[in-house]
């Protein structure tokens, strides 16, 4: 803790930043936020939405799968009787150059 008249160290806020940090960090929160709510209520327009063409998610029962693939295989399980839920807690984004953490 620093006194009012000392000069207070640079510490990371979530809420500080440019507006391209901010908003940066606003988008992968949403990406966070949005996987496994869309998923789990089998919203996969919306899911897929969120990927672009090329991406793969990683899974612990299937490895890296790309995106239309790894939704095949979701409508597959859900035909199949398998029942998933996920649970979305707060989310907290950091930057570390043009990576989200």
């Amino acid at each position: 803790m620093t006194t009012p008249n000392e000069v207070q160290p640079k510490i990371w806020c979530h809420i500080n930043g440019t507006q391209e940090e901010i908003l940066d960090r606003f988008c992968i929160s949403e990406l966070c936020k949005g996987w496994p709510v869309y998923r789990d209520a089998s919203e996969l327009n919306n899911y897929r939405d969120l990927f672009l063409n090329d991406a793969y998610v990683w899974t612990t029962w299937g490895g890296a799968t790309h995106i239309d693939e790894f939704i095949k295989k979701s409508k597959q399980g859900k035909t199949n009787g398998d029942f998933i839920m996920h649970r979305e807690n707060g989310t907290l984004v950091d930057l570390a150059g043009d990576r989200g953490i």
